[in-house]
């Protein structure tokens, strides 16, 4: 179940899904070429307008508001992200890393990963032409959100192994302005959209900083700054691609059509000192993680749960914990699951 993951594990997942706002998706087809150039368009956009705005998020009947203010640097980009109903949380993003404010908790978690150029939802560009081979993509129309027109894409999966999803790009700039998440009757299990955005405006130094004092929180860490060695003595801090040096023992070799490892990295969970094995898979729009870590008491819930468009899967082998997540059908978590085992 969800229950069984770490509460570090949860708040940083929680952000980044919360986060995955209007990046996520896009399409290429062998016989629209238009359909391309809009995945490229959607996927660089971040990297090139600054941009504020509100967004409403719904989810399992439920609705939130959020406001994010994005500014590009020239060394990159800094973001705050913060809730403007419900518990109280923002994010705070840019080049060196992410910090979750939970002050309802007391606490903040932070880690010194490097954020991609993207933002939220990654699109894989080594995986963008094989896309029409487990998505139906097309161009569906026009629209308008937060008063600006928009393109609308519509991916639907071909398989029970991911999600679909109904995008709304701005036609100017190429950001997204709402994606809708639907499963394979699609139905929208969740949707993300602006309700009002200003691009390529200043943005002042206050509106990235954190409403909450840093030093009012409790602080833990995903991981050691870059280039400080963890209690094993490796690096870690910054997400490592398959080839990197970082020794992983545990693999999945039962993977869905399309999907590969994007990246490995050790982490430190926080607020437990234990190291974590973490694998990230993707098929270039949807994306799966593997945490591994020891559990000797072989203690907690296990099996497989699911809550909104994240569904989770947990299990105990040989004195370890192996949990599978992401915003995928139960059917790719509990394949990837079933096919984990060390691999050194």
């Amino acid at each position: 179940m969800l229950s069984a993951l770490s509460l570090a594990n949860r708040i940083i997942l929680i952000a980044f899904m919360t986060i995955a706002t209007f990046v996520p998706v896009a399409s290429a087809t062998g016989t629209n070429t238009s359909v391309s150039d809009w995945l490229m368009r959607i996927e660089t956009a971040p990297e090139q307008y600054s941009y504020i705005g509100s967004f409403i998020y719904e989810h399992d009947g439920e609705m939130e508001t959020m406001r994010v203010a994005h500014r590009m640097e020239k060394d990159g980009f800094r973001q705050r992200l913060f809730s403007m109903t419900g518990s109280a949380r923002e994010i705070i993003r840019d080049n060196e890393g992410v910090w979750c404010y939970l002050p309802d908790k007391k606490i903040g978690v932070h880690e010194y990963q490097q954020s991609s150029r993207n933002n939220f939802l990654q699109i894989r560009g080594e995986q963008i032409h094989a896309l029409d081979l487990y998505y139906d993509l097309k161009l569906v129309g026009e629209g308008r959100i937060a008063d600006r027109s928009a393109t609308i894409l519509n991916l639907r999966p071909k398989d029970r192994y991911r999600y679909g999803y109904v995008l709304w790009a701005d036609k100017k700039t190429g950001l997204l302005l709402r994606t809708d998440l639907v499963d394979g009757d699609g139905e929208i299990i969740e949707r993300y959209m602006f309700v009002d955005i200003e691009i390529g405006v200043d943005i002042a130094d206050s509106l990235l900083e954190p409403r909450t004092p840093r030093d009012s929180l409790a602080w833990f860490g995903i991981e050691p700054k870059p280039g400080k060695a963890d209690a094993n003595g490796s690096e870690s801090g910054s997400a490592t691609t398959p080839k990197a040096k970082s020794v992983m023992h545990w693999d999945s070799n039962a993977l869905p059509p399309g999907f590969k490892l994007a990246y490995s990295i050790n982490r430190r969970e926080p607020m437990a000192d234990k190291a974590v094995e973490h694998h990230v898979y993707s098929d270039g729009l949807s994306s799966v993680s593997l945490f591994v870590k020891t559990s000797p008491d072989n203690g907690g819930a296990t099996g497989l749960s699911r809550m909104g468009a994240v569904s989770a899967y947990v299990k105990q082998i040989e004195g370890y914990l192996v949990t599978v997540i992401g915003e995928v059908p139960e059917s790719a978590v509990s394949m990837i699951a079933d096919g984990v085992t060390r691999i050194r």
